[in-house]
């Protein structure tokens, strides 16, 4: 229905793809989209309202039992696995909340709660995004994790619009952002967001924190590899360990289903990079 324009050197700017225009109802809970009118199928049979309605439908109704064991895969740092700079199983684990000893990082975080006053059973609201997957079930599994620490936490699911804005003013105790830096392989994409607020207009935990700041421009300018290296370490321990302004989750497992009659579909290492479905069709069997 809508696309990024592949155009704005931003990547913020929504265009329309099959809709010619779009809006939102005053709740952000509903939206009205208008075709575009000519759109045709690969058997010259006119695109409908309906034909989308029935995409979603499908969509919707397919049962994939084993979807949810896969679709969290790896534990991840600010790079993800298999990138260059991505930081070893073995040294990961000695971030904290890294480690494989799960009893042993509750009472540390329950140690950690009573050490800054938070008392037993502090409630706060977790604010989703309204998508199934992943976002239902990261939600359940953190909300779980919360409870056995002594959190009392309430979910709040909101569309996405909706949740932007609201994290957008500040509105949030906690909320999930999904800027998968970890599948970005160039550091400075990945880590830019983390800046502080001032320097970062995407920084939504709205920190400060200039050595975070410094740290990103040595690891910018390192032209040694090894440096770069040692630089993105110390970010990412600084980010994750010593002042957490931010807690990355799992990463999801990207799975790309590729039938073997489809073309023109190039499967890209990252979904921030736009695909033309106007280019992909099926051959003939």
């Amino acid at each position: 229905m809508l696309r990024v324009d592949p155009d704005d050197p931003t990547g913020t700017k929504i265009v329309g793809d099959l809709a010619e225009s779009w809006a939102s109802a005053r709740n952000g809970r509903a939206w009205t989209f208008n075709l575009r009118r000519a759109v045709k199928f690969h058997d010259d049979s006119e695109l409908t309202a309906r034909d989308v309605k029935a995409s979603y439908v499908v969509v919707d109704a397919v049962d994939a039992p084993d979807a949810k064991i896969s679709m969290f895969k790896e534990i991840v740092g600010v790079q993800g696995v298999g990138t260059p700079f991505a930081t070893p199983p073995a040294e990961l684990e000695t971030l904290a909340g890294y480690g494989r000893d799960v009893g042993a990082a509750r009472t540390e975080a329950r140690r950690l709660l009573k050490e800054a006053g938070v008392p037993e059973g502090f409630s706060f609201t977790f604010r989703n995004r309204a998508i199934r997957d992943p976002y239902e079930s990261l939600g359940v599994w953190l909300v779980d994790q919360w409870r056995q620490i002594g959190l009392n936490v309430e979910v709040e699911t909101l569309e996405l619009a909706t949740l932007y804005n609201e994290i957008r003013g500040g509105n949030f105790d906690v909320a999930a952002d999904f800027h998968c830096s970890s599948c970005i392989v160039e550091p400075d994409l990945a880590l830019f967001k983390f800046q502080s607020a001032d320097v970062s207009h995407v920084n939504d935990s709205r920190s400060t924190d200039r050595t975070l700041d410094e740290l990103y421009r040595r690891q910018s300018r390192a032209t040694d590899r090894e440096e770069r290296r040692r630089s993105i370490r110390e970010f990412e321990k600084r980010l994750l360990d010593d002042e957490v302004h931010d807690i990355v989750t799992f990463q999801w497992h990207r799975i790309v289903p590729h039938n073997a009659r489809l073309r023109g579909w190039t499967i890209t290492p990252s979904h921030f990079l736009d695909n033309q479905l106007d280019t992909v069709w099926l051959a003939p069997e």
